[in-house]
């Protein structure tokens, strides 16, 4: 038995065919326009004082309920050029994406066992912020040469999971994150979607 399609449908389903609406459908002047969206980030800053020397200590010695002592562990690992164990310190999620960017970059996780040593090898480590963010804590840290001479200063953020903290990637474009120590109280950036099509 066949079917008949009554001729107002068949043009409906033309009109919205993409060949169609590309062709058919009229657009006005294009309006570019612009909305602004503020969001309130709440967080507390507690600095340590003084600065928090960390003895870094294999994993075997961490205890993954105390952030500092997760940091610490990580960056031990790190120092001892501890490939797995450093991967161990991040949350799952955080795995794959660090994974998936070694793979974009060519690159195997061993590569950055020298680049480990080169900053860590024999650098002393400070605590300088902790950062209550939410559900997150976030830790800054000093890794400084025997010269006292700055090699890294970075926050990272640490989520809990069944009791334990882990690093994790989760905040990696937060705001809050990568502007808590530039002194600003007001940050524009593109939404979302723009942002990451535009760093594509």
């Amino acid at each position: 038995m066949k079917r008949f399609f009554p001729a107002s449908v068949l043009v409906l389903l033309l009109a919205l065919s993409p060949s169609a609406a590309a062709q058919n459908i009229p657009l006005g002047q294009a309006e570019p326009r612009q909305m602004t969206e503020e969001i309130l980030h709440s967080y507390t800053v507690y600095p340590y004082q003084p600065a928090f020397l960390i003895e870094t200590r294999p994993a075997a010695g961490v205890r993954d309920d105390v952030p500092e002592s997760v940091v610490a562990g990580w960056i031990g690992a790190m120092r001892a050029g501890q490939v797995d164990a450093v991967a161990g310190f991040w949350d799952k999620a955080s795995q794959r994406q660090i994974a998936e960017r070694d793979k974009a970059m060519g690159k195997q996780p061993s590569d950055w066992v020298q680049q480990w040593k080169r900053l860590f090898g024999n650098s002393k480590v400070v605590l300088n912020h902790k950062i209550k963010y939410g559900k997150y804590w976030m830790i800054a840290y000093t890794a400084l040469d025997p010269a006292g001479q700055v090699l890294i200063h970075e926050t990272v953020a640490l989520t809990n999971a069944e009791g334990k903290w882990r690093l994790t990637l989760a905040l990696a474009d937060n705001v809050v994150l990568n502007n808590w120590e530039s002194g600003k109280t007001r940050v524009q950036r593109l939404a979302a979607p723009l942002f990451k099509s535009s760093a594509q």
